[in-house]
């Protein structure tokens, strides 16, 4: 089982797996919130930059972004960025790490919902007479 470490607001269950406790659900609440609304910003942003840009260089900067070309080719457009181009990839790079930390904040709450709701069960079920 494990014990309360320096780092870690997580407490023992009954059953020996660990749940949160209220304020870290609210951390992570919160979290949710302000990277859903940065996804918000940052999915608006991406519009603006890709009206600008135009739906040929958006598409020719998306192949670059993923590394379809050819290291020469891509030696040669990233020479011919502009500043909306490494805006457009900026947004690209902070859009993709948002993602990740919001799954990972979903998926953290999404465990403790089941934690609890198993353990809710594991109690309820062990109070019942024989």
């Amino acid at each position: 089982m494990l014990k309360w470490t320096a780092n870690s607001r997580l407490h023992t269950i009954n059953s020996g797996v660990l749940a949160m406790n209220e304020d870290d659900q609210d951390f992570l609440r919160e979290m949710a919130k302000s990277l859903d609304a940065t996804l918000y910003e940052l999915n608006a942003r991406e519009e603006e930059l890709l009206d600008v840009l135009g739906d040929e260089r958006a598409e020719d900067l998306q192949s670059y972004y993923d590394r379809r070309l050819d290291p020469e080719e891509a030696e040669q457009f990233r020479e011919m960025l502009d500043y909306d181009d490494r805006q457009m990839i900026s947004v690209w790079n902070r859009l993709l790490r948002v993602k990740e930390q919001r799954l990972l904040v979903g998926r953290l709450l999404m465990r403790n919902i089941i934690i609890e709701t198993v353990s809710g069960i594991k109690a309820a079920s062990s109070d019942r007479p024989t």
